[in-house]
């Protein structure tokens, strides 16, 4: 990662960065978990009838 610049308004503006890629990491994270778990679940239940079905 880049060194923290000396001045403070380079320090806010580059906290202020990090803060805001790392929100942004984090909700991008979340929702893809959301859609991940939405994807599978109604998969997970429907799994065993698809074997089911298949013999």
């Amino acid at each position: 990662m880049a060194s923290p610049p000396q001045s403070k308004s380079g320090l806010v503006k580059f906290w202020g960065a990090v803060a805001a890629s790392a929100a942004i990491g984090l909700a991008a994270g979340a929702i893809l978990m959301g859609r991940l778990a939405e994807n599978s679940g109604p998969q997970t239940a429907a799994a065993p009838l698809g074997a089911a079905r298949g013999r």
